[in-house]
């Protein structure tokens, strides 16, 4: 009995001192482990409208586990304090190419024999390329969306008339295979003809868009009626072109057609009258017009957030007739529709989210806050960033909100997103964190400065006062140059030409008295501006400095 007893008192000790320890972990020396974070304390946004103050957000493996405002937090998190951050559902970019190189637009297109029958790729004809096949992420292209609290976004290729299939792509970096979500998500359609070859008008492409769309329809059936009943049946051919349109003649894969202007969006609607495919206006800019007709077909939108700059007169030197007034009041008139058109749709319940086809990441922010000043409500753009972009590509079961069981893609903010100058801290992607100050942190060689261009610099020696230009160039890659001086006619080509993360350093050569000195040129950057000092063997040091145009 003895015995016994002492057994239960080690036990309940060791039990005792088991807790403890698992205590002090918790407090004091909590491992890092990635599987699982806790963003306790946070202002979480769960879907436009919906606030939980002082909530927390769970995700294990990259899956939301629990969200509110009592969270049950297991000893492994490893916790954010959410004291002052504000958490989204991660933004959704509706159409971009990110991670597709862009074509060389200089390089010619090759000649053909016929022109009325280029071949479909001399045509612009590509619906079968695809994004796993053209993706290049070596150059972690995804950053910059990110930095604007993108997490996913629907890439679909370059080129003309039918560039190829879209796929939603998560931000991450990782290899191709790991952030495609979807591949074939669409078939991304343009009003761009191919130069010099059939089609080559707007009516061309409306003709071949047809007989493409009408014999996708054939080649099904034929191929139908094959795989039925092939004995005494010959094979059809496999074409890859018509292949690819069968989805979208199913009415299964929808088609993404670009239409910047009024014309080209009145011009997508009529063929998808006519053939009956899922559309969706991508990039529109010039929508206004366009709004019942929006409403009566049911169509989703995809806005361009490519806003024009607004454009402001000097007029106390320019003489004002009633024609320049009225061109002036035209401009402004049209600049109000343009960043007013987000807040017209909103007004008429038409739903749409943001296209980034022809934005810059670094303009988004920006274009964001002018559609806000121009009506635009903060929930209805965290709706177009979200759950409206969500259920267009048919993924809301998954991302746009936060809520559990849903990826586990968040923004988090210092502040609210939607007032001036948001600060990012933090984007996960499928429950993986990035840190915007960490990403701040560029390797040395991606910090080098902007030094191609024409500099004009002065120095002061003991020739006097001497000025002059420094043009530098990339060719093949390498950076080449050249000097010019008052004192000389000819420019003086520039040696050993190197640059650094805020400097730029050369020599050149000059002839005093008939023998040759090289001088060694070492300048410190800032921007356009630049100062430093020249060294010569026998003529000494004298400063150096320079101004680059923008």
């Amino acid at each position: 009995m003895i015995k016994l007893r002492w057994r239960f008192l080690l036990f309940a000790f060791s039990l005792l001192l088991s807790v403890t320890a698992l205590q002090a972990q918790r407090t004091d020396k909590l491992p890092p482990v990635t599987q699982t974070y806790a963003i306790t304390n946070a202002t979480i946004i769960t879907a436009p409208g919906k606030v939980i103050k002082r909530g927390t957000v769970l995700f294990e493996n990259g899956l939301i586990q629990a969200v509110g405002p009592q969270v049950n937090v297991p000893l492994h998190a490893q916790i954010i304090s959410g004291d002052s951050l504000y958490v989204y559902a991660g933004f959704i970019a509706g159409a971009s190419h990110i991670g597709i190189p862009k074509p060389d637009e200089k390089k010619a297109a090759p000649k053909v024999k016929n022109p009325d029958q280029p071949g479909n790729e001399r045509a612009g004809i590509q619906a079968d390329r695809e994004i796993n096949d053209l993706l290049k992420l070596e150059k972690r292209p995804f950053a910059a969306l990110r930095k604007n609290g993108f997490t996913i976004a629907h890439t679909v290729p370059y080129g003309q008339m039918l560039p190829g299939q879209g796929a939603l792509v998560l931000l991450a970096d990782k290899d191709a295979d790991q952030v495609i979500v979807k591949n074939n998500a669409s078939l991304f359609a343009q009003f761009v003809n191919a130069k010099g070859v059939y089609p080559s008008t707007i009516i061309g492409i409306t003709a071949k868009w047809k007989n493409l769309y009408k014999n996708a329809q054939l080649y099904q059936q034929n191929q139908l009626v094959y795989t039925q009943s092939a004995n005494g049946t010959q094979r059809p051919n496999y074409d890859r072109i018509l292949d690819s349109f069968v989805p979208v003649a199913e009415g299964k894969r929808p088609v993404y057609f670009k239409t910047e202007k009024l014309l080209q969006a009145h011009r997508a609607i009529a063929l998808q009258k006519e053939l009956g495919f899922q559309l969706v206006l991508t990039e529109l800019k010039e929508g206004w017009d366009l709004v019942e007709l929006i409403q009566s077909n049911n169509l989703p939108v995809f806005l361009s957030t490519n806003l024009p700059k607004e454009k402001t007169e000097e007029t106390d030197s320019v003489k004002i007739t009633p024609e320049t007034e009225k061109l002036l009041q035209r401009r402004k008139e049209f600049y109000q529709k343009y960043c007013g058109q987000a807040a017209l749709f909103q007004q008429k319940g038409i739903r749409f989210g943001f296209s980034l086809l022809e934005t810059k990441p670094e303009d988004f922010s920006k274009n964001l806050q002018t559609l806000l000043e121009h009506g635009l409500s903060e929930e209805e753009a965290l709706a177009a960033l979200t759950v409206h972009p969500a259920e267009i590509l048919g993924i809301s079961g998954t991302v746009g909100t936060i809520e559990k069981g849903k990826i586990a893609n968040l923004l988090i903010t210092s502040g609210p997103y939607f007032k001036a100058s948001p600060q990012v801290k933090y984007v996960f992607i499928e429950g993986e964190k990035y840190e915007m100050d960490a990403e701040e942190q560029k390797p040395e060689e991606d910090k080098k400065p902007a030094v191609e261009g024409t500099w004009y610099y002065e120095t002061v020696s003991g020739k006097g006062l001497n000025n002059g230009k420094i043009i530098l160039r990339k060719e093949a890659g390498q950076l080449t140059g050249e000097m010019s001086s008052k004192y000389s006619e000819n420019a003086t080509a520039l040696e050993k030409l190197q640059v650094q993360t805020n400097a730029l350093s050369f020599t050149y050569t000059v002839k005093v008295d008939g023998q040759k000195h090289p001088i060694k040129v070492q300048l410190t950057i800032n921007g356009l501006q630049a100062t430093g000092k020249a060294e010569a063997d026998k003529l000494g040091t004298f400063e150096i400095k320079a101004t680059r145009l923008p």
